[in-house]
């Protein structure tokens, strides 16, 4: 395996989330969803939207306000196949045109859920659709380095922990059958003298798993930073726990929940863990 590298440093803006944190910016819009913008500074500088946010709407107006050129994005990378990490892509690409999307082989695959009733939650528009909007994609299933100190994870291995499937479905011959959302993927920067951060989208694999995961194919046990959706919405309180317990012991330095995380266990990171807590949201920044 090619060594992950390094970056001297990385900004990560949240530019798709379902709030907006105090004070209220009044021109910034919110939805269900997730896209944060990655800015990394190496070899060259390198930017990354990881995931588009349900609409494209959203994301389009969200980057202007922020003052970020949506052309100087060089690449996308896509959690997985859910809507409200792909659903902002058809927009994105009618107004940059042609761009590499890293994505897993199955992100056009239906993808089903019975909350409150069956619906699909998979990508809304079709591969045609998308590829004759100019997507360069990428078919990752296994790690790869998308420039020095930047992978992607490709498939979790769900080895070290729990993961967060529930109620979720795919379509397998006509039939519809568990889905263990195989296809999510995460993204991980190794910030030079600090250690990984690691953006997750919904954390379907298990935090656990995405954790370690990143650090065996980065080889790196230094852990600098998680950011993204947790997916404890609706877990119990000894899950939340174990998740507070998990990142406590991994001695990060810095945490910063959204999306799916919900709110009890943001307040349980927060209170738990005040001297890491960053506050996600609609225009949050994490620079390290």
């Amino acid at each position: 395996m090619v060594e992950i590298g390094s970056v001297r440093m990385v900004e990560l803006t949240v530019l798709v989330d379902n709030s907006i944190p105090l004070p209220r910016n009044r021109y910034l819009a919110a939805e269900y969803g997730l896209s944060i913008l990655i800015h990394a500074v190496g070899e060259e500088e390198t930017y990354i939207l990881f995931d588009t946010g349900s609409t494209g709407k959203v994301l389009s107006e969200n980057i202007d306000v922020l003052g970020f050129n949506i052309k100087d994005i060089d690449y996308v990378v896509l959690s997985h196949r859910h809507y409200d990490h792909t659903g902002g892509l058809k927009k994105l690409l009618e107004l940059v045109g042609g761009i590499p999307v890293l994505a897993h082989p199955n992100l056009f695959e239906p993808a089903l859920t019975d909350t409150p009733k069956l619906r699909s939650i998979g990508i809304p528009e079709s591969r045609e659709r998308i590829m004759a909007l100019g997507c360069g994609l990428i078919p990752v299933r296994s790690p790869v380095n998308i420039a020095s100190g930047i992978m992607m994870t490709g498939e979790i291995p769900r080895s070290w922990g729990p993961s967060s499937t529930s109620r979720l479905y795919r379509v397998v011959d006509g039939r519809i059958v568990d889905d263990d959302v195989v296809d999510e993927s995460s993204l991980i920067v190794n910030v030079e003298g600090k250690g990984l951060v690691i953006v997750v989208g919904c954390c379907h694999a298990g935090i656990e798993n995405i954790v370690n995961y990143s650090k065996e194919i980065a080889n790196i046990k230094n852990i600098y930073g998680i950011v993204g959706g947790l997916h404890l919405l609706r877990s119990s309180t000894d899950r939340v726990d174990d998740v507070v317990s998990f990142i406590s012991d991994q001695n990060v330095k810095a945490i910063m929940p959204m999306h799916c995380t919900g709110v009890t266990a943001e307040a349980k990171l927060k209170e738990r863990l005040p001297n890491i807590y960053h506050v996600g949201g609609v225009g949050a920044i994490l620079r390290v």
